[in-house]
């Protein structure tokens, strides 16, 4: 074999893309619209994604250490998450954002195919580049009218109670009635 064919062999199996003309050619938009009762928001998507398109939908508010994620497909070029509470109950008032993650992982062939088994044929300003190449979408609302300082100083204490109620947990379905490594499992958990 000559040294040509070994040098063309090579540059075929390191760049599959190029030698098979793909370049980026899918550019993924989506629009988002709030819907749902007072306080817990529904989170409506259409996009351009195709059929069975699994798509992560986001909530966050810092303010009120307010972050919750749930699970959308898309179905005839729109998709639907929530509803969104704060433990079941209404969230705080305040401006939200929304963040609608599509990556190429956990998709079906289809998708893949069309994004790339690594999101290598996704393009646009949407998109972010990486080791997987994901596209993110973001937006903001606000619920309700004036937030609230005190609401907001008991939602952050409620998490960090909840945030130290599954570390035990999580430490004690590891360690069990061992009481020493339960507590350490908690140290090292909280950098404490």
């Amino acid at each position: 074999m000559r040294l040509s064919q070994i040098l063309l062999a090579v540059f075929l199996f390191i760049t599959p893309a190029i030698a098979l003309g793909q370049d980026k050619t899918f550019i993924p938009s989506v629009q988002v619209t709030i819907s749902g009762e007072a306080g817990k928001p529904v989170i409506k998507g259409t996009s351009n994604l195709p059929e069975n398109t699994e798509v992560m939908v986001e909530l966050v508010r810092k303010a009120s250490s307010y972050q919750a994620q749930d699970k959308a497909v898309v179905n005839k070029g729109s998709f639907s998450a929530g509803p969104f509470s704060q433990r079941n109950n209404p969230l705080n008032d305040g401006t939200y954002r929304v963040i609608v993650r599509v990556t190429p992982m956990g998709q079906i062939d289809a998708v893949k195919r069309l994004f790339g088994s690594r999101g290598e044929l996704l393009a646009g300003e949407n998109v972010r580049d990486g080791s997987i190449t994901i596209a993110e979408f973001e937006d903001t609302f606000t619920v309700g009218a004036q937030p609230s300082k005190e609401a907001d100083a008991q939602a952050v204490k409620d998490a960090e109670r909840a945030m130290k109620q599954w570390t035990r947990e999580s430490c004690r379905s590891l360690y069990g009635a061992n009481k020493a490594k339960v507590d350490d499992c908690v140290l090292d958990v909280s950098g404490k």
